[in-house]
């Protein structure tokens, strides 16, 4: 079986899994993102690093 016929299901719409899918895609593979939350908004942290 050849990798485009093969799809992929990514849980999780975060940078994480949208980096995920675009890497699959990349490679052959159809990736299929689900994401829980109905609205586009940050639900996490953000970190830095102070000098």
């Amino acid at each position: 079986m050849a990798k485009k016929d093969l799809s992929v299901i990514v849980v999780g719409g975060g940078f994480g899994g949208l980096a995920s899918a675009i890497e699959l895609t990349r490679h052959g593979f159809k990736a299929h993102v689900f994401e829980a939350s109905p609205d586009l908004t940050r639900q996490g942290r953000s970190t830095s690093k102070g000098m």
